[in-house]
């Protein structure tokens, strides 16, 4: 889709979403699941109800900021080098919202959380789906099929036994 006439939010298909290829006010979008593309503002809303979710979001006004609850996050601080995976909540059986070391998972089927490693093996135990590893440093000795969310790159990256490939060319990354 040409996007050069309109400026918008960059937005992408949830993962394992169907309708990667939706038209919408007759403008069509195409990209593949987690893959953001820019979309035009008037049909951000429509997007969401297919399932796609906003990549970017604006700034916060100060007013945003003022209304905003002053809750502790949900899951600490990372430390250096703490590996982080990408998971998605149950959808159907095990547990959405889950209380941890006093830590709180609510998830919404189809929508991925970040969490440390040590939540993501208890969030496993309760149903909910590891996807992928995330982080800027590709992990050490994966297995061959491991994918990896390589925020440096900016894509998702799949091990073929010998190297990282980009998940959505194949090529070598």
């Amino acid at each position: 889709m040409n996007t050069s006439n309109f400026t918008g939010p960059m937005m992408a298909p949830q993962a394992g979403a169907t309708n990667v290829s939706p038209i919408i006010n007759g403008r069509s979008y195409s990209t593949a699941s987690g893959r953001a593309i820019q979309v035009h503002s008037d049909d951000v809303a429509d997007l969401e109800k297919a399932g796609w979710f906003r990549t970017d979001r604006p700034e916060p006004t100060p007013e945003d900021l003022e209304k905003a609850p002053k809750a502790p996050p949900s899951y600490p601080a990372l430390a250096p080098g703490q590996r982080v995976f990408r998971m998605l909540p149950p959808q159907g059986h095990g547990k959405a919202y889950l209380e941890y070391e006093g830590r709180i998972y609510d998830g919404t089927p189809g929508s991925p959380l970040d969490v440390p490693e040590s939540d993501a093996r208890v969030l496993k135990a309760n149903g909910w789906i590891p996807l992928m590893e995330v982080g800027a440093k590709r992990p050490f000795n994966p297995g061959r099929g491991e994918r990896f969310l390589d925020l440096v790159a900016g894509a998702e990256l799949v091990f073929d036994g010998f190297r990282w490939l980009d998940a959505l060319t194949g090529n070598p990354a």
